[in-house]
C-alpha cells in the first residue's frame, strides 16, 4: 500500500469566470492523474477524477427549448452534436426541439432517423411532404414569439414531436394539457427516453436518462439518449378535437437524485376557427380593415407585404384609398396568421353600401360575389333587409360553396340591440363589433340570409336605405372576391417505445 501526495491545482479567476458565463449551473470538471515510475520509464498508471464546479442542484432537468435560449451561450446538446459528427453522424441535432406538422395517424409518425442521427428532427417532413415548423415561431416571419404557442386543427399541422435533452435523470415524468377556460385537463401524457420509455400496459417506464454520450451509444450513432414525446390535439378514442381557446401545458419532472418535483408550463392557443374581417371603416385617406383574431402575422396588399398594426381593440392594416382605382374598385389581401396553415385571401371594396364580405376555404382570388339587398317594413318599426349573395367564377357562372362559410356585412342604421339575423326563417348566432355583423352560415349553398332590426343605435354608421309606398328599396349590386382559408392544427400524441 503506497500514499501518493498530489500538488493541489487550483482555478484562476478568469478560468472561473469563463466556467461561470458558459455553464450558469455548473459543469464537471475531469481528468487524469499520471504516475510515472521512477525506475521504469515504460511504466505509468492512469487514474480518473472528476469533480463538478458550481451548484449540482441548481441545474434544470431540460436544456430550455430553442425558442428560450440565449444567443451565443454554449449548451450541453452543442457538445453533443460536435460529438456526434465526429463519429460520422449525417445530421446531428439533440437540442430541445418543439414542432408540428400533419399525420394522418400517429403511428405514421417515423423517428428513427431523428434518433439515429441520419436527420435533425428540424427537417423532418410530415404526412403532406411538408417540413414541421417550430413552436415559439412566427411560421411566416421567423420572429420568435415564445410568450403564446400558437395552434390550430385541421390538415396543415395536426401534431406536435418535442424532443428534449436531457441535463438531469429524471424518475418520472407528466405533461398535463389543462383548458384554461374551463379548467379541464384534457390530456395527461410522458416525456420518454429514447431507449427504454414505453406506454405499454404493464411496461410503463417514464423515467428519463441524462443526455450524456456512451460508449455502447456511438457505435450505434445513437450517441445519447433523448426525451420525446407525440401528442394529438384530439382525444384519441373518439377522435374530437379539443375545443378552441387558451390552454396551459405543463411538464413536471421528477428528480431521481432528490425526489424533488420540477415543474415548467407553456401558454398554448388552439384555433381553429376561420379568419374573418370584423369591420372595414374609412380613416381619412386609408380604408382599415380590421381582423376577427388577434394572431395576425402579415398581409401582403396586392402582392406587397404591409405590416400589421394593433391596437388595444386588435389586428388591423390600413390601406391608402389610392390603391382602389375606376379600373379595379377592389384590392386583394392575402394575410397570414401566426399558426401554421391559416391565411386568408380577401378582395375588399371600400365604396359599397355594406362591405359585404364572405370568407369560404374554396373560394379563389378569381370569383366574384355580387349581392342585391332588400327593404321591407316589418311591425312596429322593424326593418327586414334581405341579402341574396352570389358566388360566381371568372366566366360569370354561379357556383355554389362547400364547407364553413361566414360572412360579415354593415348594419348601417340598423341597431345593434334588438338585431337578429336570419336564414330561412330560423335564427343564427352572430356577433357584432364597430357596427359590423359576422355569422356562419348554416347552407353554404344557399347564401341568402335577412337581418331584422329597428333603426338607430349602432356606433358603426353607415349609408341608409329608405323604403318607398311598397316599402321595397333595391340597393345596388357590386363584385366583391372573398376570403380563403386554411386551417391549422396542433396535435399531440401517446408514444410507445421506440427503439427496442
Amino acid at each position: 500500500e503506497s500514499n501518493v501526495t498530489l500538488n493541489t491545482i487550483s482555478l484562476t479567476k478568469d478560468q472561473k469566470s469563463k466556467l461561470q458565463k458558459t455553464f450558469e449551473n455548473g459543469n464537471y470538471l475531469e481528468g487524469f492523474v499520471v504516475l510515472e515510475s521512477t525506475t521504469n520509464p515504460e511504466s505509468k498508471v492512469n487514474l480518473p477524477f472528476l469533480g463538478f464546479f458550481g451548484d449540482y442542484s441548481k441545474e434544470i432537468p431540460v436544456e430550455p427549448f430553442s425558442f428560450e435560449k440565449v444567443e451565443g451561450k454554449t449548451y450541453g446538446s452543442d457538445m453533443v452534436d460536435k460529438i456526434a459528427s465526429v463519429v460520422g453522424c449525417e445530421d446531428p441535432h439533440f437540442g430541445s426541439e418543439w414542432v408540428a406538422g400533419y399525420w394522418a395517424d400517429m403511428e405514421d409518425v417515423d423517428l428513427e432517423g431523428v434518433i439515429l442521427n441520419s436527420s435533425s428532427i428540424l427537417n423532418m417532413k410530415d404526412g403532406n411532404k411538408n417540413v414541421v415548423f417550430k413552436a415559439g415561431t412566427d411560421p411566416y416571419t421567423g420572429v420568435l414569439d415564445p410568450s403564446t404557442l400558437y395552434f390550430g386543427n385541421n390538415t396543415a399541422a395536426n401534431t406536435m414531436i418535442i424532443q428534449q435533452f436531457v441535463n438531469r435523470a429524471v424518475s418520472t415524468n407528466d405533461i398535463i394539457l389543462t383548458n384554461k377556460a374551463t379548467g379541464d385537463v384534457v390530456l395527461r401524457d410522458h416525456m420518454f427516453d429514447t431507449l427504454l420509455g414505453s406506454s405499454e400496459e404493464g411496461e410503463e417506464f417514464y423515467g428519463l436518462s441524462k443526455s450524456h454520450c456512451n460508449d455502447d451509444l456511438l457505435g450505434s450513432h445513437i450517441v445519447a439518449s433523448r426525451a420525446y414525446t407525440i401528442i394529438p390535439c384530439y382525444d384519441t378514442k373518439t377522435k374530437e378535437l379539443f375545443p378552441d381557446g387558451e390552454y396551459t401545458m405543463e411538464f413536471a419532472y421528477t428528480l431521481q437524485a432528490t425526489g424533488t418535483i420540477y415543474r415548467i408550463s407553456y401558454n398554448l392557443v388552439i384555433d381553429s376557427s376561420m379568419p374573418t374581417v370584423r369591420s372595414v371603416e374609412e380613416k381619412g385617406n386609408n380604408i382599415r380593415i380590421r381582423y376577427g383574431q388577434t394572431n395576425v402575422s402579415y398581409v401582403a396588399i396586392n402582392g406587397v407585404r404591409t405590416a400589421i398594426k394593433r391596437d388595444a381593440n386588435g389586428a388591423y392594416v390600413d390601406v391608402s384609398k389610392s390603391e382602389y382605382t375606376v379600373s379595379k374598385p377592389t384590392i386583394f389581401l392575402k394575410t397570414y396568421n401566426k399558426s401554421f396553415g391559416t391565411s386568408a385571401s380577401i378582395t375588399s371594396a371600400y365604396d359599397t353600401t355594406y362591405h359585404v364580405t364572405v370568407a369560404n376555404d374554396s373560394l379563389i382570388m378569381t370569383n366574384l360575389i355580387t349581392y342585391d339587398v332588400t327593404d321591407s317594413k316589418g311591425d312596429e318599426g322593424v326593418i327586414n333587409r334581405d341579402f341574396a349573395v352570389v358566388v360566381k367564377a371568372k366566366n360569370g357562372k354561379p357556383i355554389t360553396l362547400e364547407g364553413n362559410t361566414y360572412i360579415t356585412v354593415k348594419l348601417g342604421e340598423l341597431n345593434a340591440d334588438n338585431l337578429r339575423v336570419l336564414i330561412n326563417d330560423n335564427e343564427v348566432e352572430f356577433t357584432v363589433d364597430n357596427g359590423y355583423v359576422t355569422f356562419q352560415v348554416t347552407d353554404p349553398a344557399n347564401l341568402s340570409f335577412r337581418l331584422s332590426s329597428t333603426k338607430g343605435g349602432n356606433s358603426g354608421g353607415g349609408s341608409s336605405s329608405k323604403g318607398g309606398c311598397g316599402g321595397n328599396v333595391v340597393a345596388s349590386s357590386f363584385l366583391l372576391t372573398s376570403i380563403t382559408i386554411s386551417l391549422l392544427a396542433f396535435v399531440l400524441l401517446r408514444k410507445k417505445r421506440l427503439v427496442k
